[in-house]
């Protein structure tokens, strides 16, 4: 069973957590604890999210699934940080929010 899960994580989340390591550079003023979620989210998003967008994308993993995992690892967070600000700043949400 142990060896599954190592399998399961290989090296999508590894190269997620590299790229999350690297993508703390492009982030200014995060605590420690701040890092920890960035680096901990993009290993969680390369290893929930490599796998579909390689699917989606038709690549074969023997190939792509480490640079997949890095890409996700590295910009994951930020997309999702950018995609959070752009629903909370939205107009139409903030005035659908305020409806009594």
């Amino acid at each position: 069973m142990i060896d599954s899960i190592a399998a399961s994580l290989g090296i999508k989340t590894f190269a997620g957590f590299v790229g999350g390591l690297l993508s703390l550079r492009f982030f200014d003023g995060l605590t420690p604890i701040g890092k920890l979620w960035t680096v901990s989210g993009g290993m969680a998003m390369a290893f929930f999210m490599t796998q579909p967008i390689m699917v989606y994308f038709e690549w074969s993993a023997d190939k792509y699934e480490g640079g997949v995992g890095f890409i996700i690892g590295l910009f994951g967070m930020s997309i999702a940080a950018a995609g959070m600000k752009a629903v909370t700043d939205a107009e139409f949400i903030k005035s659908w929010l305020k409806r009594p």
